[in-house]
């Protein structure tokens, strides 16, 4: 894989979809945002995990950097 592409993997609700993922680069972290927005689902969806992936490219490799970050529902793990 090429040391610019930073493979994100979480868990989201099967009522909604991946909307987008931002990311914000500093010297000694990488910090992404999963945004998933509802399906329309409503009240018919049910409690679940589906499991979910994507891939971001970096301005610089990853290297030593801690990635940290937030994925719905649940807040951000750590900020940078």
């Amino acid at each position: 894989m090429d040391p610019h592409t930073l493979k994100i993997n979480w868990g989201g609700s099967p009522c909604a979809r991946f909307a987008g993922a931002s990311v914000s680069e500093f010297p000694k972290s990488v910090s992404v945002v999963i945004t998933e927005v509802s399906n329309g689902a409503g009240s018919n969806c049910i409690a679940a995990e589906a499991l979910r992936s994507t891939s971001v490219t970096l301005s610089a490799p990853l290297g030593s950097r801690t990635v940290v970050g937030c994925a719905p529902p649940g807040p951000c793990l750590e900020k940078p």
